[in-house]
């Protein structure tokens, strides 16, 4: 039946002259954009949380990248003058390391230049998450 409807709407658009091309989609990796050099990559998203640990005591969840740049887009409820901090995370035993910090007059996003010298690890990738005295910061988007 639909093929039918579907037929003869083909029909009465070409008897009135009017061409038209449909495009379908069959998985969602065909739709997914392929990731290339010189663009940003949305990489993930995530939510900050109270560390109750000190002044940067908001922590954001983890990014990961392969090198290069990287581009962290902080949303927050905050009008007021911050900073936010990229911090290195290294699960394996060593101590978390700072990266470069950043003021909310770069917000919302911040972009780290030549961080390539992160990137270790079974997975070839660097972590990184957002450390800010900020309590109204909600998420940060992650960018490759």
């Amino acid at each position: 039946m639909i093929e039918e409807v579907q037929q003869h709407i083909f029909w009465k658009l070409a008897s009135l002259g009017v061409v038209a091309a449909a495009v379908s989609v069959t998985s969602p990796a065909a739709a997914a954009p392929l990731p290339g050099p010189g663009e940003w990559d949305h990489v993930g998203t995530s939510r900050f949380h109270d560390s109750g640990e000190d002044t940067t005591r908001y922590h954001s969840g983890i990014g990961r990248s392969a090198g290069g740049d990287f581009r962290a887009c902080v949303y927050t409820a905050s009008s007021t003058f911050t900073a936010y901090y990229l911090w290195e995370d290294d699960p394996d035993g060593n101590a978390d390391e700072p990266v470069e910090g950043r003021s909310s007059d770069d917000l919302p996003c911040l972009v780290f230049r030549d961080i390539g010298r992160y990137v270790d690890g079974s997975n070839n990738r660097a972590e990184f998450y957002i450390r800010t005295p900020d309590h109204n910061a909600m998420r940060v988007e992650w960018y490759d």
